[in-house]
């Protein structure tokens, strides 16, 4: 049995003058104003790490449930990436339910895959659509990488630059980049905002589409 111990969580706050702790930034970014919504005492909760642990396995055994299940398998198409599960509120139930979120990229289509209540959930609905879900830290590995082996990145580089990636997709059906798994990758100094170097990445054909750079080796 694990052992449980009580960690202190901080609690959001419902004042709409505080939208969020401050943020902490290693190193500090050159050029930035102080931060002036920090909270001089943030309130904290006690939850036991038990109780976490626990909800963790709920969600990792109800995606493997999912992943299993015949409807939800052949739908996945052959290159796929699990989002994450979610627990949704079913009022009506009194209980939480498993959301299973996937990106498809054959179809470039996210499921939506939501579970029925109780300690075994099974598979209840599967709905398709072009939402583009946040990208998870594979992804954005799998995005720096093949940006970083791009020959048009890779032969101006500088060492101890920086990478980081956020989602690129559209949401306008109008757009370059919608309908697809898009992120924006961009190296720099650690302590710049900007980035220098900067590259949109198709993990769907794991491919860079294109580059731009600014000001680098200065």
């Amino acid at each position: 049995m694990v052992e449980s111990e009580n960690i202190n969580v901080p609690v959001i706050s419902r004042d709409p003058r505080i939208q969020t702790l401050p943020p902490v930034i290693e190193p500090p970014l050159r050029e930035m104003p102080e931060y002036e919504g920090a909270l001089a005492d943030a309130v904290t909760e006690v939850v036991r790490s038990g109780e976490m642990e626990a909800e963790y396995d709920f969600r990792r055994a109800a995606e493997a449930t999912a992943l299993n299940d015949e409807r939800v398998t052949g739908r996945l198409g052959a290159r796929y990436e699990v989002i994450g599960v979610s627990l949704v509120e079913d009022k009506e139930a009194r209980a939480f339910t498993p959301l299973l979120i996937v990106y498809n990229y054959d179809e470039n289509k996210t499921l939506e895959i939501s579970m029925t209540a109780g300690s075994e959930p099974e598979v209840a609905d599967i709905v398709e659509t072009d939402h583009a879900p946040p990208p998870t830290d594979a992804e954005i590995e799998r995005a720096i990488g093949l940006a970083r082996g791009d020959r048009r990145i890779a032969s101006d580089l500088p060492d101890g630059f920086e990478a980081v990636a956020i989602l690129a997709s559209d949401v306008d059906a109008h757009e370059r980049f919608y309908g697809g798994r898009y992120l924006a990758v961009g190296f720099g100094p650690a302590d710049e905002r900007m980035p220098r170097v900067r590259a949109i990445v198709d993990l769907s054909r794991e491919r860079v589409l294109a580059v731009s750079t600014d000001g680098v080796g200065t």
